[in-house]
């Protein structure tokens, strides 16, 4: 991976923001698909299960 163009540095996203988005782009599919006579169930959802575990992760470090 690159990191570096003509000596400066590239700010690249961190996974965990990767991982946000995409998560984010989920839960709106699985939004605009659910039925618009019922309500969305938000204890059903898959995205939002993985945005909580993702969130209860403990931030990696390079110290540890």
């Amino acid at each position: 991976m690159i990191i570096l163009r003509f000596g400066r540095k590239l700010k690249l996203p961190s996974t965990r923001f990767i991982k946000h988005q995409l998560l984010m782009m989920m839960l709106q599919d699985e939004i605009l698909s659910s039925p618009s006579e019922k309500p969305f169930n938000a204890v059903k959802s898959p995205a939002i299960a993985k945005m909580r575990r993702l969130a209860a992760e403990r931030p990696k470090t390079g110290a540890d």
